[in-house]
């Protein structure tokens, strides 16, 4: 029988509905190449310089540490904490240039490439070659109110500015019958114990802030209002600003009328971020105090908290600020949170909307800070509008680093950037290392908001077709026209800054790069403007994502239950044909010194099924001496380095990972269903869960270029450039208008033409447009196409409308529509007992057909698949954690789908290749009474053409039907057990002279009566000699060494050749292939972590520690755990036999 791979030539046929995308294959896919994927492949990592901290020793066993570990990449990121440098490398000097020199020689010399960050620090991009000019920006105004009929010469009050700088753009007036605040009334405000003008708390202006006057290091922050005649008030609006990154923490504020609590409340941090009104008991006071504070963790610190507006109001009294529009500080400000959009909170007019017609343009008539004006008769608001800079640094600064953050809408700002930076940086490298640099990376956005440029009004008048003065007081709380009108200004003023931002920033970037020969890549800007995801993809070469181990409480990533998708990001990737989607891999902020791979490696299988395949590992930082375990970046990130205990361990590990990394970027994922993303910004408030997928079913999200010039339909089924089978495309929708979609005219005209010529359309009928140019013309020719796709549909119904050859569903159960179509998803799978279902993403490719599998529980678990196969062929495992690939001889066609048991470790994945037309199966069908899940624990192994035998680790017997004949039961034998009972020898290797101890039998080196041994942290060599008896290993299908328990890590070598390396539960090996009968040598490193020395040396004086770090929390760390971690091996050891029995041949 041939079970040798063969390869196809051609394209994928499909058996159920699915997308191949063309892509660009490095080499084939092929069993020799799994086991040693190429180098393109490989894990990359962050490499963090801390605070100048460099020393050239260290820079060269950093590069020799990732080098034996198989990183293929490092980005050298500048970064700054204050960690006690006293003779800092700072940034520019002659010194530091000739490090990057050295760093790029060493590196060359090792086969490893360097990438460089945008700027230092990892906020953006910028630095002191920045000047204020060119800084990020944001509208600010200030403004007065005057009463009409007559003319008059007023002062302008003036902009409020950062950094004392700001610049005038436009004043304008339009008519205000707001009466002036009673909170003018206030004798005197104390912020804490200091006396301030309140007048910013009440000027409607949320640009005019009460900064904090709470003590560094505090919880408490008070402002005490007084009035002396008495003041009423049954409510009050509080407007916070913070910068504070943890929004999601809540904050207790209390409210006190003449020193009696009226009101307290707990509110989370993020919902301050909008003004919020706060109701209690009409009350007449001469004080009151607003009290903030803060959770137990979380402390004052300069800078981070201060008021917008703070007004104590009465019966149906006004707040100055009253704006139509929640979260309209994302537009003003730029310390908004990433998901917060301005929305009305009913779109029905009021009197005080202002008619367009009544915005008055004064700015020709204003004389440095006063203006003359005739005002017509009534009350009218004067706004001055300018610009400022967000005063956003770079963040972390190293030394030498500090300054502003680039004006990331200006192109000859970002030219500036890379001119300063990264220009002197590749010349210092030499022209004889220049080609070790490949990257330019920019990091993740955390810069805050800029809503600003110098030529904004041009290019917001080039881009939307219309002058943006007319509704600039949008910019200062007002509604417009109406609140639609100003709804949909907001959004063309979101697109207009995502094209500014995509084009001067991101693309200019991009060519930059290119012109030095650099591959360019970036994280999306989640904390950042609201961008469109795939046009910023298409201004990348390698769009990125990040992936948390953990987050603030320290527990790893629920894994989801459900179908896991990929990503709107991945997706944008995929359409956008980029081979490589990058992560940032185990991002922490809790990233301690007990964690192994075996704690979170999970996590990068999680990644591969959100549609990311080339890892960034958080992080590596430089250890510029051999005190250890060194310098971290804070409390970020894993600890990937040099000085951590079981980093020599890792390259077993890492050689997994790039082995999927291989695959995935090799191959395009499969999709079944169409998604369309939206037209209005940010598109992604679009939600997917309003909606009933069948159950596995895999959307691919589209935007509108993709709709317009690539989708097409073919017998009734969505095609993308002509290729894959999708069953529907759903329309989400948007909440731009708290209810209906918006859409654009030409994509519901792209929709119709779509649906005549066959294709599904489920959704909503769109209600609006987006844009506010010609709105009322495009609104109406977008009801007439509505109309005639939707008709008179009910909605939530499952009967469509025929349009032409296709149909429109105005439902959300996209399951019971496909339903009535047929439609299989590419996988289905039972689990066996109680367990978890597994976790699949399908991968196409012209040669192959390939199902990532990942076990979501903590235990091995046994999964029977249903797959789509239509061509019938045979399925290989491929076992990334070794490289090895197999023939699955247990597996079954029926009806165009393959049917396979298949057994994966907890928490582990493997692959499922299909790329042979298939042998006859050596099992073809199976008795009712036996579940295809009954076979987990079952090795199969073929010793010679149609001869074969079976081991079971699991069962005593089992029944199976071959192919031909009848069924076979097999009756196993008992497992031979051979305990390792030589003594121990032990080598403490990280101690001076590598000292030894003998034990008669495994044991936690924590029971030691030696110090030194007891507390001690690192490698030991568990060494033992075993000799085997001849007849034990006869007949073994499978001989299991099996550790009992390890703590932390091991790698296991015996006779000299390395068996893999272990990291979690259960911690056992195959090891049949290393074995001889008689004398065998066993080898086993076993590494704890830092915990247990870092806890001894806390109880010696500082003379007499052996450790040291600048982590910041080792001490609370260090209280929060008890007891030393039990090290080493720690239960007996044994070798297991499982005999084979031969499989009788068919008659």
């Amino acid at each position: 029988m041939n079970r040798s791979p063969s390869r196809r030539a051609g394209a994928l046929a499909f058996g159920a509905a699915g997308l191949l995308l063309s892509i660009a294959l490095g080499e084939t896919v092929d069993p020799a190449s799994f086991a040693r994927p190429p180098a393109s492949s490989g894990v990359e990592t962050w490499w963090h310089w801390m605070d100048g901290r460099i020393s050239k020793d260290g820079l060269a066993r950093d590069l020799d540490s990732m080098k034996a570990q198989g990183i293929q990449r490092a980005t050298i990121t500048l970064v700054g904490f204050s960690t006690g440098s006293t003779s800092p490398v700072a940034l520019g000097t002659p010194e530091f240039l000739d490090a990057i020199r050295f760093t790029a020689s060493e590196a060359q010399k090792r086969g490893i490439t360097l990438g460089l960050t945008a700027g230092p620090g990892w906020s953006g991009a910028g630095g002191p070659w920045i000047p204020v000019e060119q800084s990020m920006k944001r509208v600010v105004f200030s403004s007065l109110t005057v009463d009409g009929g007559h003319e008059g010469t007023v002062h302008l009050p003036a902009l409020p500015t950062n950094a004392g700088w700001a610049r005038d753009t436009y004043v304008l007036a339009w008519p205000d019958d707001r009466l002036p605040s009673r909170m003018s009334r206030s004798s005197r405000v104390l912020n804490g114990d200091q006396p301030q003008t309140a007048s910013a708390l009440f000027d409607a202006n949320p640009s005019t802030v009460m900064a904090s006057a709470a003590q560094t290091g505090s919880k408490t922050w008070r402002i005490t209002f007084s009035f002396p005649e008495g003041h009423r008030a049954d409510r009050a609006l509080i407007w916070l600003q913070s910068s504070i990154w943890m929004k999601s923490q809540p904050l207790t504020l209390s409210i006190r009328a003449d020193g009696r609590t009226i009101s307290e409340e707990e509110i989370q941090l993020s919902k301050l971020e909008d003004p919020i009104t706060i109701s209690f008991p009409q009350v007449t006071a001469q004080a009151y105090e607003l009290e903030i504070r803060l959770p137990e963790k979380a402390s004052f610190h300069a800078g981070q908290f201060a008021l917008r507006e703070a007004e104590f109001l009465s019966a149906g009294e006004p707040p100055q600020w009253d704006s139509a529009f929640r979260d309209l500080g994302s537009q003003i400000s730029d310390s908004a949170g990433p998901l917060s959009i301005p929305a009305a909170a009913s779109l029905t007019p009021t009197a005080h909307d202002i008619p367009v017609d009544k915005v008055v343009d004064l700015t020709s008539l204003r004389s440095g800070d006063s203006i003359t004006w005739h005002a017509p008769p009534g009350r009218w608001r004067i706004v001055r509008f300018g610009y400022t800079t967000t005063s956003q640094k770079i963040n972390p600064a190293p030394p030498g680093g500090a300054g502003y953050e680039s004006d990331k809408m200006s192109a000859a700002a970002t030219e500036l950037q890379y001119r300063s930076y990264i220009t002197p940086l590749l010349e210092a490298a030499g022209p004889e290392n220049r080609s070790t640099f490949t990257l330019l990376m920019a990091d993740s956005w955390e810069s805050g908001m800029q809503n600003w440029c110098t030529d904004f009004p041009e290019q917001f008048q080039r881009r939307r077709g219309y002058d943006i003065i007319p509704w600039m007081p949008a910019l200062a709380g007002a509604t417009v026209g109406s609140a639609q009108e100003t709804l949909r200004f907001f959004n063309d003023f979101r697109e207009t800054i995502s094209d500014l931002v995509t084009e001067n920033y991101y693309e200019k970037l991009r060519q930059l790069a290119h012109a030095d020969r650099l591959t360019f890549a970036a994280e999306f800007a989640f904390a950042g403007p609201r961008l469109d995801a795939f046009r910023m993809t298409r201004a990348l070469d390698v769009p990125m994502e990040e992936l948390w181990s953990d987050w603030k409480d320290g527990k790893p990533p629920a894994i989801p239950d459900g179908t896991i998708t990929q990503t709107v990001f991945a997706n944008a990737a995929q359409v956008c044909g980029k081979r490589i989607f990058g992560y940032e891999l185990f991002t922490s902020l809790r990233g301690d010194w007990r964690r192994t791979p075996g704690d979170f490696s999970f996590v990068g299988d999680l990644a591969l099924l959100n549609g990311m395949n080339q890892a960034t590992l958080h992080s590596m930082m430089h250890q510029p001496d051999e005190r250890k375990p060194g310098l971290t970046l804070q409390g970020f990130g894993q600890h990937f380095q040099r000085h951590n205990t079981w980093w020599t361990l890792a390259r077993d590990w890492l050689s997994e990972l790039t082995r999927k990394q291989y695959i995935f970027q090799n191959s395009s994922v499969f999709h079944d269903i169409l998604v369309y993303y939206g037209d209005t910004l940010p598109r992604s408030e679009i939600n997917l869960s309003k909606f009933v997928l069948p159950e596995n079913a895999q959307p691919l999200f589209i935007d509108h270029d993709t709709l317009r010039n690539r989708i097409s339909v073919k017998d009734g089924r969505l095609q993308l450039d002509n290729q894959g089978d999708f069953a529907c495309l759903i329309l989400p929708g948007s909440t731009m208008f708290s209810s209906g979609c918006a859409l654009r005219v030409d994509t519901l005209q792209r929709l119709g033409e779509l649906v005549n010529a066959g294709a599904v359309l489920i959704g909503q009928p769109p209600l609006r447009t987006p844009g506010l140019l010609d709105f009322r013309e495009e609104d109406a020719k977008l009801a007439a196409i509505s109309a005639h796709l939707w008709n008179s549909l009910a909605e939530n119904t499952v009967e469509p409308h025929r349009v032409g050859k296709g149909f429109v569903y105005r439902t959300n159960q996209v399951a019971d529509v496909l339903a009535k179509s047929g439609y299989q998803p590419a996988l289905r799978s039972t689990p066996s007992e109680s367990r978890r279902n597994v976790k699949f993403c399908r991968l196409l490719a012209q040669d192959r057909d390939t199902y990532f599998l990942f076990n979501p529980n903590e235990d091995s678990a046994s999964f029977v698949c249903d797959v789509a196969d239509p061509e019938g062929r045979m399925p290989e495992r491929w076992d990334p954690a070794d490289g090895s690939t197999a023939p699955l001889p247990v597996f079954r066609h029926h009806a165009g789908r393959t049917i396979f048991p298949v057994d994966i470790p907890g928490k582990s994945s493997v692959f499922i290749v299909l790329r042979t037309v298939a042998a006859p199966p050596w099992i073809s069908t199976h008795p009712q009474d036996l579940s295809l899940s009954g076979l987990d624990g079952i090795l199969f192994q073929e010793r010679s053409p149609s001869r074969w035998t079976a081991t079971s680790t699991k069962h005593e017997s089992l029944s199976l039907k071959p192919a031909e004949g009848a069924v076979v039961t097999l009756d196993f034998p008992a497992p031979r057990i051979l305990p390792l009972s030589a003594p121990w020898r032990l080598r403490f290797v990280q101690l001076d002279g590598q000292p030894q101890v003998t034990l008669a039998e495994p044991a936690s080196w924590t029971t030691l009566p030696e110090e030194k041994y007891r507390n001690y942290s690192g490698l030991v060599l568990y060494e033992t000699s075993l000799d085997i008896p001849a007849d034990f290993l006869k007949g073994a299908g499978r001989v299991m060494l099996d550790l009992g328990e390890v703590g932390k890590a091991c790698r296991l070598a015996i006779n000299g050749r390395n068996a893999g390396t272990l990291w979690r539960k259960p911690w056992q090996v195959s090891v049949e292939r290393f074995l001889t009968p008689g004398a065998n040598a066993i080898s086993i490193e076993v590494v704890n972590t830092w915990y247990n020395r870092l806890m001894a040396d806390q109880a010696l004086p500082a003379s007499e520690r052996t450790t040291w770090t600048s982590w910041p929390r080792l001490k609370d760390w260090l209280a929060e755990n008890a007891g030393p971690e039990q090290s080493g091996l720690l239960a007996p050891v044994k070798l297991v036999a499982y005999p084979g029995i031969e499989i009788p041949a068919a008659p």
